[in-house]
């Protein structure tokens, strides 16, 4: 299973964390500074602002993520879990 977490703070890594336990999942992650942490634990690291719906959507479907975890509030004011769900990228935050 292959997952977008869109954030790169605490929060982000420590759902990055838990997710990885899986032997099954794959994690890409979108994050506006880098995070030594989440990055280790993800396949493909994205950099860009998280408000920024338009490439976050890109980077999903081009990562074929299955799911998205949306950590910061602003991404989420920013529309992008309607915009991940219109893509087919069901979406939580």
């Amino acid at each position: 299973m292959k997952i977008l977490v869109v954030g790169g703070g605490g929060r982000e890594h420590a759902i990055a964390s838990a997710l990885s336990r899986s032997t099954k999942t794959e994690i890409y992650a979108v994050m506006a500074r880098p995070n030594p942490g989440i990055a280790h634990l993800a396949k493909k690291v994205h950099l860009c602002r998280e408000t920024d719906v338009k490439t976050i959507v890109s980077f999903a479907k081009e990562a074929g993520s299955d799911y998205a975890f949306i950590g910061p509030e602003a991404p989420l004011e920013a529309g992008v879990v309607d915009a991940l769900e219109s893509a087919g990228v069901p979406s939580i935050g």
